[in-house]
């Protein structure tokens, strides 16, 4: 398990280079809700369950904000996190390392909520209002997914719908080499049993 991890970077709005080498294009880019699949590379994924809740632990406990989506990268080729992190009305956007890391660091710099799109706006808030803290619903869906490993999580794109009515975390679980989705609902933490109910629009 990855048990501690640096951050390396917080992209703020400014179009500067971060220690990272993360634009602040990438900015604009950068989710804040979850989809139910992912188009990273996971040949690098070593980690184990439980590691994306105990990062969301480090994570908070450093910066006093509440992160709203994390997911594993490996982004020219340098394996990671990402996370987005909402607090005080603003929400910061880090890269996190987990090379020769032996601690989690706070970002200097958050992107205001009128900064962000309208949709990105909605997400966040619709996850600041889950009663269920995203740990928690990560660790959840591990277990019902007979232990394997979550390599990210985040409120569902569709749950800032007003159409929906369903509200829930997006996990994507990776066993057997394959990457599938668990939905978690934000408010009851419950599985929900078909998926496929939420809509699939970001």
């Amino acid at each position: 398990m990855i048990r501690k991890l640096a951050i390396a970077c917080a992209i703020t709005a400014a179009p500067t280079l971060c220690a990272a080498g993360v634009s602040g294009h990438a900015v604009s880019a950068h989710a804040v809700s979850q989809r139910p699949y992912t188009k990273a590379d996971l040949s690098s994924w070593t980690g184990s369950p439980g590691t994306l809740p105990s990062l969301i632990q480090q994570i908070e406990s450093t910066t006093g904000g509440r992160v709203v989506e994390i997911r594993y990268t490996d982004r020219d080729g340098k394996p990671g996190f990402r996370a987005a992190v909402a607090k005080n009305g603003g929400v910061t956007f880090l890269r996190i390392s987990s090379e020769n890391a032996d601690s989690v660091e706070p970002g200097a710099a958050s992107v205001p909520d009128r900064k962000l799109k309208w949709k990105a706006r909605a997400d966040v808030g619709q996850a600041l209002r889950a009663t269920v803290p995203l740990s928690e619903a990560i660790r959840t869906a591990e277990y019902e997914s007979y232990g394997a490993p979550a390599v990210a999580a985040g409120i569902a794109s569709s749950a800032s719908n007003p159409s929906s009515d369903v509200q829930a975390y997006n996990i994507l679980i990776r066993r057997g080499g394959a990457t599938h989705r668990v939905a978690v609902d934000d408010r009851t933490g419950r599985v929900i049993a078909n998926p496929e109910a939420l809509a699939n629009r970001s």
